[in-house]
Parts: structure tokens; C-alpha cells; sequence
């Protein structure tokens, strides 16, 4: 389907520099593996236990994979900018090359990190923002007589705002500004415009999701086959091999795996934001 997850791979996938960009990617991706496998390898695994380790007793692990996150969101805001560009082009242009010549995929330079406090003001202001909303929720559970309502309502403004806050922060994306952007009122401005094609698109989200985790497990499941197969040949009793699978380098194998496999589904997921923004609200501001 046109501007959908499919479309979205294929762009993520072609133009210049994309191994280069897939790399870098990759790299990131194993780097936060490697400080979550150092902590798993010396925990019992256990997700509380690994942030402890990483955030409380050696606090650089933890750093180390804060910093590379927020490379990869700043890095995500634009691929954003770059795919509703792209999706304008496709509406105002005729010239079919030029349109397909624009890349999404980011190029891997210092010009990544522009912008950068600016993403993150917008990202605490919208995280407040966040709270709050969240917090009027809780807070109507505790009125007398009101706790099931209270409830539903919560979950109810949770799962609004798991549908409009990839919008709003295409919006940020589109023009990299803070000013006009930071009103909370454009949750309920952007509701009515989104809400359907947005449901359908997690719904979509919610498929692909089913099969990459389907895919994933019979990944890991002949993975540890493998090395299981080779460890035993080599002599290694059950216990080596369920030491060797415990350790770190194995660890940071699978686990860059996903990191990099989760952010290529995250962008797909995006580049079709992009394309609700632009049909359902880009255009329609514009010819307001």
C-alpha cells in the first residue's frame, strides 16, 4: 500500500550511502547490546536487576546507552522530516527521478545532531505534558463511587495518547520547531483527523509485530541450535553449553539483532505516520 510500512521499507532500504547508513545503524545497535549484555552477564538476568547494574552500580554502561538512544531518536526525527519532504515532492512535482532521487534515510554526519536541543525540549515539554494527562486520569480512580469509570478513563487517555503522540512529534519533525508545537490542545485538534487511519495502522503495527516476534523466536531457537550442535561436537558438556549461551558475546549478538531489526520497524512504522500527517493534516492546513 502506498505510503504504508511497505513502501516504508523499501525507502529505507535504497539510495545513496545505505550501507553506510545501515552500519551506522548496526553500530549503534550493538553498542547498546553490548552494555545490556554486561549486565545481564553479570545478573541474573532479571530486566530490574540488569538496570541496577547498568544505573546504579557502574552508572557509564548506563550513560553509554542513554546517549546511543537518544542518537538514534534524534537520528529517527530526521528520517521523519525527510519522509514528509519526500511525500510533499510526490504531491507537487512531476518529474519522477528527482522525486525518487530524494533519500529518507538520513546521511551519517554532524548535521544528525542539529537540532538536537530543540528535540529534546520538545520531548520534556511533551513528556509533562504526558504526566499530567495521565494524572487526571488516576486521580478521578479515587473519587468516591467513580474508581471503574476512573479506570476506564485512564486506560482510555492512554491508548489516545499511544495514538496521536507519533503525530505530534511528526509534527516537530516537519519544521524541527518548538514554537506552535507545544500546545496541549493538539491532541484533541489532531484526534478527530487521525484517529481512524491511526487504529488501522496499529493494527498493522500490532500484525508485523506478531510475526517478527514469531520470526525471532525460531531465529534464537536454531541459533542456540547451532551453537549447541558445534559446542557438543567440540566436547562441551550441557553445562558449558548453557554457560556459552550466557555470555557476553552471544548475548550481544541476539540482542543487537533486535535492537537493529526493532529500529527498522520503528522508522517503517514512522515513514507511515508521516504519510497520515500528510494526507489528513499537512494538507489540510495548508489548503486552510
Amino acid at each position: 500500500m502506498a505510503g504504508g510500512f511497505f513502501e516504508g521499507f523499501k525507502k529505507i532500504y535504497s539510495g545513496k550511502n545505505i550501507f553506510a547508513k545501515h552500519m551506522f545503524l548496526i553500530l549503534l545497535s550493538l553498542i547498546i547490546a553490548l552494555t545490556s549484555a554486561v549486565g545481564a552477564a553479570n545478573t541474573n538476568g532479571g530486566q530490574k536487576e540488569i538496570y541496577h547494574y547498568m544505573y546504579v552500580q557502574y552508572p557509564l554502561l548506563g550513560i553509554i546507552s542513554t546517549v546511543i538512544s537518544f542518537i538514534i531518536g534524534i537520528y529517527t526525527i530526521h528520517f521523519i522530516h525527510n519522509s514528509i519532504k519526500y511525500l510533499i515532492w510526490k504531491d507537487t512535482q512531476n518529474d519522477e527521478e528527482k522525486i525518487n532521487a530524494l533519500d529518507i534515510m538520513p546521511e551519517i554526519n554532524v548535521k544528525i545532531f542539529n537540532h538536537f536541543w530543540k528535540w529534546l525540549g520538545f520531548c520534556i515539554i511533551w513528556c509533562i505534558y504526558i504526566i499530567i494527562f495521565i494524572l487526571l486520569g488516576v486521580i478521578t480512580c479515587f473519587i468516591p463511587g467513580f474508581h471503574i469509570p476512573g479506570i476506564i478513563l485512564t486506560a482510555f487517555i492512554i491508548l489516545l495518547l499511544y495514538l496521536i503522540i507519533p503525530f505530534i512529534f511528526t509534527t516537530f519533525s516537519k519544521t524541527y520547531t518548538i514554537k506552535g508545537n507545544i500546545c496541549p490542545l493538539m491532541v484533541f485538534t489532531y484526534l478527530p483527523k487521525i484517529i481512524l487511519p491511526s487504529i488501522v495502522l496499529y493494527l498493522k503495527l500490532f500484525g508485523i509485530v506478531i510475526l517478527y516476534c514469531i520470526a525471532s523466536v525460531i531465529m534464537v531457537i536454531g541459533l542456540f541450535f547451532i551453537i549447541g550442535l558445534f559446542a557438543g561436537l567440540n566436547g562441551m558438556d550441557a553445562m558449558a553449553i548453557t554457560e556459552l549461551t550466557k555470555s557476553v558475546p552471544i548475548i550481544t549478538l541476539i540482542t543487537t539483532f533486535f535492537v537493529y531489526t526493532s529500529t527498522i520497524i520503528g522508522l517503517s512504522f514512522y515513514y507511515a505516520v508521516a504519510n497520515i500527517y500528510h494526507k489528513k493534516i499537512n494538507i489540510t492546513e495548508t489548503e486552510a
